[in-house]
């Protein structure tokens, strides 16, 4: 369902048939997350953590919302400890450890120009999280334009947000992914309690669990970092930013939904799932066909210029 969500979102329709670093960001973040999910999953093979680190690498040189993918690379290790054999995962943590300054130290004088910029952008942003931060906590008019542009775009904003769909489309939208927040907490709180309580009948997969928590915090790190480079400066940041970490959102979303479905039935969850699936699958073809195609008439005379 997940996959599904992807495929039917017209944003992701527009960015893949690009040929910019957009859709290499695409690419690169889902490697990145299949490998890291491969990993979370017990499948503990040195291919993974090859594409985990190739992913980071070339990143940190394709565009400024890969970026995350470096200090993401950090916190992987800290989610394969584990208690029985933690003398083995401690040894392997130092092995990645290794892998990644090696990476990274071969980034940069492979390629010292980007890798330059690269840090420039990060040491000139660095200093300013702290000062941007509680703005974008405590949710006050400029972040929350901010987060809702982002919100909006990833759904369909496009050409510089030239066009995009009415009003109420948003709002149907934003209301979604709220009850989808809603649902995730849900989870995980229900999944301490069953494990504090120690019931025959746990709730939850601890994989989801795990995931949830890698998955928030990369996208708490990217929207964070977005704030601080553009809406500090009250640029509002396109939902395409956010796409390199469209597996983790769409997992998010997806596990949100069933879990806030299912606290009114049993099987409520399964069936909103499949009815937003269907509902997005006749958005992407009103979408397609009303706002997309008469734009993209390949024509010198289009009302978007570089579109």
């Amino acid at each position: 369902m997940s996959f599904l969500f992807i495929l039917f979102l017209p944003q992701f329709l527009l960015n893949v048939v690009s040929v910019n670093s957009d859709s290499l960001g695409i690419f690169l973040g889902t490697l990145f997350f299949y490998a890291v999910t491969s990993l979370f999953a017990g499948r503990v093979k040195i291919h993974y953590f090859v594409f985990v680190l190739l992913a980071a690498g070339l990143g940190f040189l394709t565009d400024r919302s890969t970026f995350l993918l470096i200090p993401l690379c950090l916190v992987i290790p800290f989610f394969l400890i584990r208690r029985k054999n933690y003398q083995t995962s401690i040894v392997s943590l130092l092995v990645f450890f290794l892998g990644l300054m090696i990476l990274v130290a071969a980034f940069v004088n492979l390629f010292p120009l980007q890798a330059d910029n690269s840090i420039q952008i990060f040491q000139k942003n660095l200093g300013r999280i702290s000062q941007s931060l509680p703005e974008l906590v405590f949710f006050g008019e400029t972040s929350r334009n901010f987060l809702t542009f982002i919100l909006d775009g990833f759904l369909l904003k496009y050409g510089w947000s030239a066009f995009g769909v009415a009003g109420g489309f948003y709002y149907s939208w934003r209301a979604l992914v709220l009850f989808s927040m809603i649902g995730i907490g849900v989870f995980v709180v229900k999944f301490v309690q069953s494990r504090i309580k120690k019931k025959t009948l746990r709730f939850g997969n601890p994989l989801h669990f795990k995931l949830i928590g890698f998955f928030l915090l990369a996208v708490i790190m990217e929207v964070s970092a977005a704030w601080t480079l553009y809406g500090t400066r009250n640029i509002l940041a396109q939902g395409r930013y956010i796409f390199p970490l469209i597996l983790p959102v769409a997992f998010l979303f997806v596990v949100g939904i069933k879990t806030f479905s299912d606290l009114f039935h049993p099987q409520a969850g399964k069936i909103a799932i499949a009815s937003f699936i269907l509902i997005e699958f006749l958005f992407l073809n009103f979408c397609l066909w009303s706002y997309i195609l008469p734009v993209f008439h390949l024509s010198i005379s289009s009302p978007h210029p570089g579109v």
